[in-house]
């Protein structure tokens, strides 16, 4: 069902308001909340672009943006539209949702608003380059480009000749948007293609759709709130409408409301209705694990993955948030962001991973601009990859199928001591591991500068070993070493590492 109109209102609203806090903070096992206390009633939560976290306050209709420390920043919207829903977009900016309009907030705080008829609630980024929402109360889902213009689409399924009510919205791996359709009567997930055309799927069980997430496993993941004598449930549903269900035994309305793919490979969903107060897991089995909240009746809200790794979600009835610690040890976490990858740069010691968490609308496919080898990737949003770098380096990577998003990861090289008299016997380490740590076919080259040259010669050269032990016999001063991973064919290899200096005494 292809739609009415298509059409462009912008409306420029300088923020009126930069405040910064830094939020009390209370800690209990691996969950941190952070007292919020310039919020009322914080919902909706993403990552965004730069790093931080951002998140609506629908009652007093701020956005906020919080650092990974806890430090708060708040931005005034024009107040009593009630912003619902938020999502990285793919300009580098944050959009919202709202009653009468469509918005994005640059990392900065400049806001620019389009309107809409109706009420927002969930958004998401496409895999076209668009904003994708859904207006609730009028039954359509909408598309806005970066740059205002709006169409909408009608759901096809109304109840009682009303709303279905689509509630949330998320990309799928498919190259398709995802969303619930909320409505008792509905009870459906819809399948939109970005030219417009639908497909709905009932869900098998009687109740109400809320969340829904593309998953590790290229399905969708929807958590529904079952008739109040029944107990709730979690779908997955591949991409041609297939469903599973798991009970979620001992659990009635818990009103899941919403669901990420983390970085653990497991399914998260926030347990907002009293007393219920949980974040929660589900694998891709089907396993269930519950985790209560420190904060007693808080609801928690919005959920989302951390520029950090781990899980941030909102208490929406106390004006706290929440950060449970899932971060593995000697891991630094990328995340595939619609506009690119954040960080852009990753430096990392020896011996230590880079984890890339997929929140890429549709494919993606990450590929090495240079050695090593396997770093290599390709699925859709949800997926999460891991490599671990033993050699020091400088590797750059990007997505073959969005060429624009590159990314570095810098691995130094260690001397140790730093300095000392000429007769030291100075330790340079280039490798951390057993063998095997190298691929096969490849090796590493260490080159030096020493005082008085203004270039680096080779030193070890086609090496297999992790370290060796160095004479500073060309005097006092300076001496400079770098490192690369090479294929001995010569066909490849990455970047030379960051210099490591020794000064000689």
């Amino acid at each position: 069902m292809i739609p009415s109109s298509t059409r462009q209102f912008g409306l420029t609203v300088l923020t009126t308001c930069a405040i910064a806090t830094t939020a009390f903070t209370q800690k209990i096992g691996d969950i941190t909340e952070f007292n919020v206390n310039a919020a009322q009633e914080l919902a909706s939560i993403t990552a965004g672009a730069d790093g931080n976290l951002w998140v609506i306050d629908p009652r007093t209709s701020k956005i906020l943006r919080i650092t990974p420390a806890g430090t708060v920043t708040e931005f005034q919207l024009t107040p009593g539209a009630y912003p619902a829903d938020i999502t990285a977009g793919p300009d580098g900016n944050v959009w919202y949702g709202r009653r009468g309009e469509v918005g994005k907030i640059t990392p900065s705080g400049d806001v620019t608003a389009y309107k809409v008829d109706g009420m927002v609630s969930g958004i998401s980024a496409g895999p076209d380059g668009n904003l994708w929402f859904c207006e609730t109360f009028r039954g359509k889902i909408g598309r806005c480009t970066t740059t205002g213009e709006i169409k909408m689409f009608d759901v096809p399924t109304r109840p009682d000749n009303g709303s279905s009510n689509p509630l949330f919205i998320t990309a799928g791996p498919d190259g398709n948007l995802w969303f619930t359709e909320s409505h008792p009567g509905a009870n459906r997930v819809g399948c939109i293609t970005p030219e417009g055309k639908f497909s709905e799927y009932p869900l098998p069980k009687p109740g109400v759709p809320r969340g829904i997430a593309a998953g590790p496993d290229g399905n969708l993941w929807v958590a529904q709130t079952a008739n109040p004598n029944d107990e709730d449930r979690v779908f997955r549903v591949s991409t041609s409408g297939t469903m599973a269900e798991f009970v979620l035994a001992g659990v009635k309305s818990s009103m899941a409301q919403s669901v990420v793919s983390g970085a653990d490979g497991n399914l998260w969903f926030t347990e907002p209705n009293n007393p219920s107060t949980k974040v929660s897991k589900i694998s891709i089995k089907g396993e269930l694990s519950r985790f209560g909240v420190p904060t007693a009746f808080s609801g928690p809200c919005g959920l989302t993955v951390g520029p950090d790794g781990n899980l941030w979600f909102t208490e929406r009835a106390k004006s706290k948030i929440g950060r449970r610690w899932k971060a593995e040890k000697d891991t630094k976490y990328v995340l595939h962001l619609p506009s690119g990858f954040i960080p852009a740069t990753t430096t990392i010691n020896m011996g230590e991973s880079v984890e890339w968490i997929n929140k890429m609308p549709g494919q993606s496919a990450l590929r090495r601009e240079s050695t090593p080898p396997d770093l290599d990737s390709t699925g859709g949003t949800g997926l999460h990859f891991t490599y671990k770098f033993n050699v020091a380096g400088t590797y750059r990577y990007l997505d073959h199928l969005h060429e624009t998003h590159k990314g570095t990861v810098v691995v130094p090289l260690k001397v140790s001591p730093a300095s000392g008299p000429s007769a030291t016997k100075f330790e340079v380490t280039w490798a951390a591991g057993t063998s095997p740590f190298l691929s096969e076919g490849f090796v590493i080259d260490v080159e030096v500068e020493v005082p008085g040259k203004n270039e680096f010669t080779k030193w070890q050269d086609g090496v297999t070993t992790t370290r060796a032990t160095f004479e500073a016999k060309d005097g006092k001063g300076e001496y400079r070493f770098r490192c690369r991973l090479r294929h001995k064919s010569g066909e490849s290899a990455s970047d030379w590492s960051p210099e490591a200096v020794l000064s000689s005494t």
